[in-house]
């Protein structure tokens, strides 16, 4: 069992364009400013994103259980 703050990764391949329009990196990971909330809804209308359960918490429990397995 863990215990941690949730968060949903938004993931999907955009162009230049749309990173440079919201000031965000490539390959990097940002917490969502006011200037991002119309990201979203310009993801989710315009591009197929793919969502992921995240977090400290989600990812360790998934690396235990990799390596759970593994042994």
């Amino acid at each position: 069992m863990g215990m941690g703050n949730p968060l949903l990764d938004i993931s999907t391949n955009v162009g230049q364009d749309l990173l440079d329009k919201y000031d965000v990196k490539l390959d990097s990971a940002i917490l969502a400013e006011d200037k991002h909330q119309p990201l979203f809804k310009e993801l989710v209308d315009t591009y197929k994103p793919t969502y992921i359960a995240g977090g400290a918490t989600q990812n360790t429990i998934r690396v235990v259980k990799f390596v759970k397995t593994q042994s």
